[in-house]
């Protein structure tokens, strides 16, 4: 079961697919469409959500283990079963942790509700006012995400089992313009949208948002 929605600290983002999902190289490396948010964090707001997030994934981890599912597994790969944590701790060329932590926020875009049917997403985007708007939202961009957290098998070997950190929406305090060129959120000093489109219609987002009312989100 998934949690509630929170907000994360405002971070800097990198390899977004915001404005559009991720669908991986056509004909080569193809993927499900999914949205993608890269959040560095440092300091004590990165610990404190490494803190709720190790909670989490060690719970879901636990619980795992009392399902058929668990049961059903191989004894050797029930002994190597490890915890999935969404996120990875930066160190340096000697190996030292540099304080960076990076948590990978993952949203699918088409979502299976329980009737079987499928809805398409478009993610939120506001800007500090807390409005929607249209801009291409890059990489360096300070921003934070509206998340939970869902208990799932990691694709790895050996098998992982933890959350991921499935997001809804993102705030974006300092926009990163190329070329110079929920519900929603509370204002914040910072960025706010002149109308102009910039990139491309994003008007539907809240009608298709995720919620915990889908089957597989």
């Amino acid at each position: 079961m998934a949690n509630q929605y929170q907000d994360s600290p405002f971070g800097v983002g990198k390899y977004l697919h915001v404005n559009k999902a991720d669908r991986g190289v056509p004909g080569k490396f193809e993927s499900a469409p999914t949205f993608k948010v890269d959040l560095s964090l440092f300091g004590e707001e990165a610990l404190e959500l490494k803190g709720l997030v190790d909670e989490r994934a060690e719970a879901a981890h636990e619980a795992f283990k009392e399902t058929d599912q668990f049961a059903k597994m191989k004894p050797k790969d029930q002994r190597e079963l490890g915890v999935y944590y969404p996120y990875e701790e930066v160190e340096d060329d000697n190996g030292d942790k540099t304080g960076e932590i990076i948590f990978h926020f993952r949203q699918n875009e088409k979502i299976k509700l329980k009737d079987g049917t499928f809805k398409t997403i478009k993610m939120g985007i506001y800007d500090a006012a807390g409005k929607e708007f249209n801009k291409l939202v890059t990489s360096g961009s300070e921003l934070r995400v509206r998340f939970s957290t869902r208990p799932i098998m990691a694709p790895s070997t050996p098998k992982k089992y933890g959350v991921r950190l499935d997001f809804m929406g993102i705030q974006v305090r300092k926009l990163r313009e190329r070329g110079g060129s929920g519900g929603g959120f509370g204002a914040v000093d910072g960025y706010v949208d002149d109308g102009v489109a910039g990139y491309e219609d994003n008007s539907e987002a809240r009608d298709n948002t995720p919620s915990s009312d889908d089957a597989d989100y």
